[in-house]
């Protein structure tokens, strides 16, 4: 956890990850577990993702947005439950009973509901697995506020460039 260097007030504290050398996320997905119960208890929640590479920059915000943001939403069962509805209508080519506004909010919710855990839920649902109790159930969401942030970074070398004089200073 740190402090950024911040003009806004009240100033936010800002959780860190940092990827180790493993091929797969599933320590950051046990980092994001561990401190959930934080999350819910913080309005505003930020974390920044540092890792070697970007190979997993794309996941790693997938994985923030499954694990906390949408559960911080204060109604994401009815987003999701609409959003597939709204998709189901357009996979099954029922284009008469999609509006404007369900397809501007089908286009939203895309990268919001996105990743393996949705999809489940939306093939689980769509073959009638699963009912809108068990989607309520687990997407109960928060009544406070929250406002979320993801942020990634490469590390970079500090020693070792092969340049002396940038070594020396």
């Amino acid at each position: 956890m740190f402090l950024p260097q911040s003009k806004l007030t009240p100033r936010v504290v800002a959780f860190s990850f940092i990827q180790g050398s493993e091929a797969n996320l599933s320590a950051f997905v046990h980092h994001l577990q561990v401190y959930s119960s934080l999350f819910r208890g913080t309005a505003r929640v930020s974390l920044l993702y540092l890792a070697r590479t970007e190979a997993h920059f794309a996941k790693a915000r997938e994985l923030f947005n499954a694990l906390v943001t949408v559960p911080l939403d204060s109604h994401p069962a009815d987003d999701l439950l609409r959003y597939f509805a709204i998709r189901k209508a357009w996979d099954l080519h029922q284009y008469g009973a999609v509006t404007e506004a369900d397809l501007a909010f089908r286009n939203v919710s895309k990268e919001r509901f996105s990743g393996e855990r949705f999809e489940h839920f939306y093939r689980a649902w769509k073959a009638d697995r699963i009912g809108e109790a068990h989607i309520r159930a687990a997407f109960q969401g928060h009544h406070l506020p929250h406002l979320t942030h993801f942020e990634t970074r490469v590390l970079e070398s500090f020693a070792g460039s092969g340049d002396p004089e940038e070594e020396a200073r």
